[in-house]
């Protein structure tokens, strides 16, 4: 049995809090993951593996451990004008996400002769996600008026602020293969089937989607007893349900999700160092859970406005369609080289829908839904030597161009909240790495080893802007095409050292890590008017600026770090 656990806590930067750091919530969390494994074989040529884990990550974000702490301070507090710090107040919001999981895994491999292995297997998981999200609130009187000196309070479940539920999806996995053997070519073909059930809800009305705020009154709902009759009493208005009520017909369930998906591989010989290879596959991937649940109650406020993005437990999983054709060549003993070309499409992207009306005028909402495509087509390149005679290398080069209509679910929704026309073809995706260059070289034996590690990475786009009315005189072109500049390259260096020590029956083995190790500044964001992450127009124009707002520490990746510490292996 394999047991894994993890403790971390820190703060992450926030540019608003830069003055006010200790204002800002830190983070905190752990992990456990517990795996037991069974091998049988039950003769030389047939084996089966059952494999039983269980898994629990939860992260905190708090400023107090006690949501009713006297140091909370009273929100308008917390406020800044435009390009000003925070320069005094305690952030309200307090949030705690955790995944539970339960999974289990039978793996069953025949070579039934001496051409055919078969192997075939089932996978279930079992999901537990655990939101409790929400923003204090001050404290109020039996006749509204709040408290003072102010005091904190949890607000009530109908917030549209406030977030606490728990969610159980589960999914299946069943594939069979069968890894066909000539002297001239190898061949692998299989087909796996994928099922997955959110075990969400959506709402039977979607333009009255408020379970805590009903819209419309006369409002019909079809046999809410269930009976398959219609009663006049089901037709009634919602106003005399009580919330407990409401809850039991407001909802429909999500129907379940499949996918069959087949996989081929063939490896053809062309010499006796030298080999072809080919693969085709589906492949989909379950979308994240906060996409799917986070704000799924969907609780649109009263007053006029577009909400959202909302979750929705009905998503699709996405698909990928994976094409690859490459060359494999063995050019000495300890040397190889593997050339690839590879081609992805990416359906039922996620984005945002186009805004659906309620019943109340001026209130529209948008959710997740299955939209968009992608496609990332590339080569790669690789060359490695083998650790022998104490020297090992590895190169890897890879060349891909990522398009696509969004490059996060929320593009539509902010481009329909400023006016925008939603996006109708493809650009350049903001993960779109055109050139990535990898460098490793190893020193070492079987009890100590040397590691240097040299990235080389081109810079991602980014959209640029054009500031009208910097220069007059002069004609100002707008409307530049979306992530149509990139940002500047990074180069890091990273150490890896240790040394491994027998003491009685355990092994212990420190260690040193140095990332980036010369310290080199990498920027990872821009100033989209002048693509630099240290200069911008808006410097000279915001007159009441802080003097130090625009300097971006979280414009570069992070700083030399270095890390000291031992694993004792048993």
């Amino acid at each position: 049995m394999d047991l894994l656990a993890s403790r971390y806590e820190g703060k992450n930067y926030n540019h608003t809090y830069r003055l006010n750091p200790y204002g800002m919530n830190p983070f905190s969390g752990y992990g456990f993951t517990s795996i037991a494994k069974l091998i049988h074989a039950l003769n030389r040529n047939t084996f089966y593996e059952l494999t039983a884990s269980y898994k629990i990550n939860e992260n905190n974000s708090r400023l107090y451990d006690d949501p009713f702490d006297s140091r909370y301070v009273h929100p308008d507090s917390l406020t800044a004008a435009q390009n000003q710090f925070f320069r005094a107040g305690t952030n309200l919001f307090r949030s705690s996400r955790t995944t539970e999981s339960l999974i289990g895994k039978f793996d069953f491999t025949s070579q039934i002769n001496q051409h055919h292995q078969i192997k075939t297997g089932i996978e279930y998981q079992k999901d537990e996600v655990r939101f409790n999200d929400l923003t204090l609130v001050p404290a109020t009187d039996v006749t509204g008026q709040q408290i003072t000196p102010f005091q904190p309070e949890i607000p009530s479940i109908s917030n549209a602020d406030y977030h606490n539920f728990s969610r159980k999806p589960e999914r299946l996995a069943i594939y069979v293969q069968d890894k066909i053997e000539y002297e001239s070519v190898v061949i692998n073909a299989g087909l796996r089937f994928d099922y997955f059930h959110s075990r969400g809800k959506v709402p039977q009305d979607p333009q009255d989607p408020n379970v805590y705020l009903p819209l419309k009154l006369n409002h019909i709902y079809n046999d809410i007893n269930g009976d398959g009759i219609i009663d006049a009493d089901e037709q009634t208005e919602e106003n005399k349900y009580s919330l407990e009520e409401r809850q039991s017909f407001w909802y429909n369930k999500v129907d379940s999700k499949a996918l069959l998906s087949p996989r081929f591989g063939i490896a053809y010989p062309i010499s006796e160092s030298g080999v072809i290879h080919f693969s085709y596959g589906i492949f989909q991937q379950i979308p994240e859970y906060s996409l799917l649940y986070y704000n799924d109650d969907l609780k649109t406020p009263e007053g006029q406005g577009i909400y959202g993005p909302y979750g929705n437990p009905d998503l699709n999983p996405q698909k990928t369609t994976m094409y690859e054709i490459g060359l494999n060549q063995q050019i000495s003993n300890n040397i190889g080289i593997d050339i690839t070309a590879f081609y992805r499409d990416i359906r039922d992207w996620i984005t945002t829908s186009p805004q659906i009306t309620t019943y109340s005028t001026g209130v529209t909402y948008v959710n997740n839904i299955n939209k968009d495509q992608a496609s990332v087509k590339g080569i790669t390149f690789s060359m490695n030597r083998r650790l022998v005679d104490h020297f090992g290398f590895d190169l890897n080069y890879t060349y891909q161009i990522v398009k696509g209509t969004n490059s996060s679910p929320e593009d539509d929704y902010f481009a329909l909240t400023t006016g925008e026309a939603p996006k109708r073809q493809l650009t350049p995706l903001n993960w779109d790495q055109r050139h990535s260059l990898n460098f490793s070289i190893i020193f070492g034996g079987e009890t100590w080893a040397t590691n240097l590690i040299t990235r080389y990475l081109t810079g991602q786009p980014y959209t640029p802007e054009v500031v009208s009315g910097v220069r007059t005189g002069q004609n100002v072109l707008s409307g530049l095409s979306i992530n149509s500049r990139n940002k500047p390259d990074r180069f890091t260096i990273d150490l890896y050292v240790f040394k491994r020590f027998k003491i009685s029956d355990f092994d212990l083995e420190p260690f040193l890590r140095i990332y980036n190790l010369l310290d080199f500044k990498n920027p990872q964001n821009v100033y989209s008017d002048s693509g630099k992450p240290d200069y911008t127009v808006y410097r000279q124009q915001a007159v009441e600026a802080d003097p130090t707002w625009f300097v971006r520490p979280d414009f570069y990746a992070a700083p030399r770090q270095i890390q000291i510490g031992f694993r004792i292996n048993l």
